[in-house]
Protein backbone atom coordinates (compact mmCIF):
# COMPACT_ATOMS: atom_id res chain seq x y z
CA UNK A 1 0.00 0.00 0.00
CA UNK A 2 1.52 3.33 -1.14
CA UNK A 3 1.32 6.80 0.32
CA UNK A 4 -2.01 8.51 -0.44
CA UNK A 5 -1.50 12.04 -1.69
CA UNK A 6 -3.42 14.72 0.24
CA UNK A 7 -4.95 12.16 2.63
CA UNK A 8 -5.09 14.83 5.34
CA UNK A 9 -7.41 17.11 3.34
CA UNK A 10 -10.16 14.51 3.20
CA UNK A 11 -9.69 12.92 6.63
CA UNK A 12 -9.27 16.01 8.80
CA UNK A 13 -12.44 17.57 7.38
CA UNK A 14 -14.43 14.38 7.90
CA UNK A 15 -17.01 14.19 10.69
CA UNK A 16 -15.68 10.70 11.43
CA UNK A 17 -12.24 12.07 12.31
CA UNK A 18 -13.80 14.04 15.14
CA UNK A 19 -15.88 11.07 16.27
CA UNK A 20 -12.82 8.81 16.45
CA UNK A 21 -10.68 11.31 18.34
CA UNK A 22 -13.32 12.81 20.60
CA UNK A 23 -11.85 10.98 23.60
CA UNK A 24 -8.34 12.38 23.29
CA UNK A 25 -6.90 13.09 26.70
CA UNK A 26 -7.63 16.79 27.05
CA UNK A 27 -6.49 16.78 30.67
CA UNK A 28 -3.06 15.51 29.59
CA UNK A 29 -2.91 18.11 26.84
CA UNK A 30 -3.81 20.92 29.25
CA UNK A 31 -1.17 19.70 31.70
CA UNK A 32 1.44 19.65 28.92
CA UNK A 33 0.64 23.21 27.90
CA UNK A 34 0.87 24.38 31.50
CA UNK A 35 4.23 22.61 32.01
CA UNK A 36 5.51 23.96 28.70
CA UNK A 37 4.67 27.58 29.43
CA UNK A 38 6.11 27.32 32.93
CA UNK A 39 9.35 26.04 31.38
CA UNK A 40 9.43 28.69 28.64
CA UNK A 41 8.66 31.44 31.17
CA UNK A 42 7.81 33.99 28.50
CA UNK A 43 6.12 37.32 29.32
CA UNK A 44 2.35 37.54 28.84
CA UNK A 45 2.89 40.40 26.39
CA UNK A 46 4.36 38.09 23.73
CA UNK A 47 2.45 36.73 20.72
CA UNK A 48 1.87 33.00 20.18
CA UNK A 49 1.13 31.13 16.94
CA UNK A 50 -0.55 27.73 17.30
CA UNK A 51 -0.03 25.80 14.05
CA UNK A 52 -2.40 22.95 13.20
CA UNK A 53 -4.67 24.28 15.93
CA UNK A 54 -7.61 21.97 15.21
CA UNK A 55 -10.84 23.23 16.78
CA UNK A 56 -8.92 25.66 18.96
CA UNK A 57 -9.14 23.97 22.33
CA UNK A 58 -5.42 24.20 23.02
CA UNK A 59 -5.25 27.78 21.77
CA UNK A 60 -8.02 28.48 24.25
CA UNK A 61 -5.91 26.99 27.05
CA UNK A 62 -2.97 29.17 26.01
CA UNK A 63 -5.21 32.24 25.94
CA UNK A 64 -6.47 31.44 29.45
CA UNK A 65 -2.85 31.58 30.60
CA UNK A 66 -2.87 35.23 29.53
CA UNK A 67 -1.35 35.18 26.03
CA UNK A 68 -2.53 36.57 22.71
CA UNK A 69 -2.75 33.60 20.37
CA UNK A 70 -3.50 33.03 16.70
CA UNK A 71 -4.50 29.53 15.61
CA UNK A 72 -3.95 28.32 12.04
CA UNK A 73 -5.25 25.07 10.55
CA UNK A 74 -5.55 23.55 7.07
CA UNK A 75 -8.99 22.11 7.79
CA UNK A 76 -11.76 24.55 6.89
CA UNK A 77 -14.18 22.66 9.14
CA UNK A 78 -11.79 22.91 12.09
CA UNK A 79 -11.38 26.65 11.62
CA UNK A 80 -15.13 27.21 11.36
CA UNK A 81 -15.58 25.53 14.73
CA UNK A 82 -12.56 27.26 16.27
CA UNK A 83 -13.82 30.68 15.21
CA UNK A 84 -16.81 30.21 17.50
CA UNK A 85 -14.34 30.52 20.39
CA UNK A 86 -12.88 33.80 19.18
CA UNK A 87 -12.58 36.69 21.58
CA UNK A 88 -10.17 39.55 22.09
CA UNK A 89 -6.64 38.17 21.99
CA UNK A 90 -7.61 34.83 20.40
CA UNK A 91 -8.29 34.49 16.67
CA UNK A 92 -8.22 31.72 14.08
CA UNK A 93 -7.22 31.61 10.44
CA UNK A 94 -7.42 29.03 7.67
CA UNK A 95 -3.96 28.43 6.21
CA UNK A 96 -1.23 26.03 5.14
CA UNK A 97 1.77 25.80 7.47
CA UNK A 98 4.04 25.38 4.44
CA UNK A 99 3.20 28.90 3.28
CA UNK A 100 2.38 31.15 6.22
CA UNK A 101 1.68 34.85 5.50
CA UNK A 102 3.77 36.09 8.44
CA UNK A 103 7.17 37.72 8.68
CA UNK A 104 8.79 38.09 12.12
CA UNK A 105 5.43 38.54 13.88
CA UNK A 106 5.50 35.93 16.67
CA UNK A 107 7.59 35.32 19.75
CA UNK A 108 6.54 31.67 20.03
CA UNK A 109 5.40 29.18 17.38
CA UNK A 110 3.87 25.89 18.51
CA UNK A 111 3.33 22.73 16.45
CA UNK A 112 1.92 20.23 18.93
CA UNK A 113 0.52 16.68 19.09
CA UNK A 114 2.28 15.24 15.99
CA UNK A 115 1.03 17.81 13.49
CA UNK A 116 4.06 17.46 11.21
CA UNK A 117 5.54 14.90 8.82
CA UNK A 118 2.42 14.46 6.70
CA UNK A 119 3.98 15.17 3.30
CA UNK A 120 5.62 12.67 0.97
CA UNK A 121 8.14 15.13 -0.45
CA UNK A 122 10.86 15.85 2.12
CA UNK A 123 11.20 19.33 0.64
CA UNK A 124 7.77 20.14 2.05
CA UNK A 125 9.00 19.33 5.56
CA UNK A 126 11.84 21.81 5.12
CA UNK A 127 9.46 24.34 3.61
CA UNK A 128 7.26 24.03 6.70
CA UNK A 129 10.20 24.58 9.06
CA UNK A 130 11.30 27.58 6.97
CA UNK A 131 7.78 29.01 7.09
CA UNK A 132 7.61 28.60 10.87
CA UNK A 133 11.00 30.27 11.23
CA UNK A 134 9.96 33.20 9.05
CA UNK A 135 6.94 33.76 11.29
CA UNK A 136 9.24 34.07 14.33
CA UNK A 137 10.84 37.25 15.54
CA UNK A 138 14.61 37.19 16.07
CA UNK A 139 15.39 34.95 19.08
CA UNK A 140 11.83 33.64 18.98
CA UNK A 141 11.10 30.07 20.08
CA UNK A 142 9.74 27.13 18.07
CA UNK A 143 8.28 24.09 19.83
CA UNK A 144 7.57 20.90 17.88
CA UNK A 145 5.92 18.00 19.69
CA UNK A 146 6.33 14.77 17.71
CA UNK A 147 5.99 11.07 18.34
CA UNK A 148 9.20 9.28 19.29
CA UNK A 149 9.73 6.98 16.33
CA UNK A 150 12.04 4.43 17.98
CA UNK A 151 9.66 2.89 20.56
CA UNK A 152 6.71 3.40 18.21
CA UNK A 153 8.27 1.22 15.52
CA UNK A 154 8.89 -1.58 18.02
CA UNK A 155 5.12 -1.88 18.50
CA UNK A 156 4.33 -2.32 14.80
CA UNK A 157 2.43 -3.87 13.17
CA UNK A 158 -0.46 -3.17 15.52
CA UNK A 159 -4.22 -3.64 15.23
CA UNK A 160 -6.94 -2.49 17.59
CA UNK A 161 -10.67 -1.84 17.78
CA UNK A 162 -11.94 1.52 19.01
CA UNK A 163 -15.62 1.85 19.95
CA UNK A 164 -17.40 5.20 19.81
CA UNK A 165 -21.02 4.69 20.78
CA UNK A 166 -22.52 2.30 18.25
CA UNK A 167 -19.60 2.75 15.86
CA UNK A 168 -16.54 0.51 15.71
CA UNK A 169 -13.28 1.69 14.14
CA UNK A 170 -10.84 -1.02 13.05
CA UNK A 171 -7.36 0.48 13.10
CA UNK A 172 -4.22 -1.09 11.68
CA UNK A 173 -0.78 0.51 12.06
CA UNK A 174 2.02 -0.58 9.74
CA UNK A 175 5.25 0.73 8.25
CA UNK A 176 4.94 1.88 4.64
CA UNK A 177 8.24 3.14 3.26
CA UNK A 178 9.30 6.13 5.36
CA UNK A 179 5.87 6.47 6.97
CA UNK A 180 3.89 5.01 9.83
CA UNK A 181 0.53 4.29 8.20
CA UNK A 182 -2.71 4.09 10.13
CA UNK A 183 -5.51 2.41 8.16
CA UNK A 184 -8.96 3.16 9.59
CA UNK A 185 -11.99 1.09 8.56
CA UNK A 186 -15.58 1.33 9.79
CA UNK A 187 -19.22 1.17 8.78
CA UNK A 188 -21.96 3.74 9.23
CA UNK A 189 -25.58 3.17 8.22
CA UNK A 190 -24.58 0.15 6.16
CA UNK A 191 -21.88 1.98 4.19
CA UNK A 192 -18.21 1.04 4.49
CA UNK A 193 -15.51 3.69 4.89
CA UNK A 194 -11.72 3.66 4.63
CA UNK A 195 -9.35 6.42 5.66
CA UNK A 196 -5.61 6.62 6.12
CA UNK A 197 -3.13 8.63 8.14
CA UNK A 198 0.56 8.89 7.30
CA UNK A 199 3.22 10.26 9.66
CA UNK A 200 6.85 10.29 8.60
CA UNK A 201 9.51 8.43 10.60
CA UNK A 202 11.46 11.53 11.61
CA UNK A 203 14.07 11.43 14.35
CA UNK A 204 16.02 14.10 16.23
CA UNK A 205 18.91 14.18 13.77
CA UNK A 206 16.61 14.95 10.84
CA UNK A 207 14.94 17.78 12.73
CA UNK A 208 18.37 19.20 13.59
CA UNK A 209 19.31 19.19 9.90
CA UNK A 210 16.14 21.05 8.97
CA UNK A 211 16.59 23.50 11.85
CA UNK A 212 20.14 24.32 10.77
CA UNK A 213 19.02 25.09 7.21
CA UNK A 214 16.26 27.37 8.50
CA UNK A 215 18.45 29.28 10.96
CA UNK A 216 17.24 27.59 14.13
CA UNK A 217 19.30 26.30 17.03
CA UNK A 218 18.09 23.29 19.04
CA UNK A 219 18.02 24.28 22.71
CA UNK A 220 16.45 21.35 24.49
CA UNK A 221 14.71 18.00 24.12
CA UNK A 222 11.95 16.54 26.26
CA UNK A 223 10.51 13.05 26.15
CA UNK A 224 6.98 13.35 27.52
CA UNK A 225 4.26 15.80 28.48
CA UNK A 226 5.63 16.26 32.00
CA UNK A 227 8.89 17.43 30.37
CA UNK A 228 11.10 14.58 31.45
CA UNK A 229 14.40 14.40 29.61
CA UNK A 230 14.31 12.70 26.22
CA UNK A 231 15.49 9.09 26.02
CA UNK A 232 15.70 7.81 22.46
CA UNK A 233 14.81 4.20 23.25
CA UNK A 234 11.98 4.77 25.71
CA UNK A 235 10.42 8.24 25.66
CA UNK A 236 6.91 8.35 24.18
CA UNK A 237 7.42 11.84 22.70
CA UNK A 238 10.10 13.89 20.96
CA UNK A 239 9.55 17.49 22.06
CA UNK A 240 12.02 19.89 20.45
CA UNK A 241 12.65 23.44 21.68
CA UNK A 242 14.52 25.58 19.13
CA UNK A 243 15.40 29.26 18.82
CA UNK A 244 15.67 31.51 15.79
CA UNK A 245 19.24 32.74 15.57
CA UNK A 246 20.20 36.23 14.33
CA UNK A 247 20.98 36.49 10.61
Amino acid sequence: MAYSENWYLEWFDSAYYHILYQHRDEEEAALFIRHLFEYLNIPKTLKVLDLACGKGRHAQQIHRLGYDVLGVDLSIENIKQAQRLEERGMTFLHGDMRDLPFEAEFDLVLNLFTSFGYFEDDAHDQKTINSMTSALKENGILVIDYLNVVPTLRQLPETKLEKRGAMEFNIEKTIVGKFIRKHIQFEDKGEKYNYEEFVKCLQKERFEQMFAKAGLKLLHLFGDYTLKLYEKEHSPRLILIAQKTPD
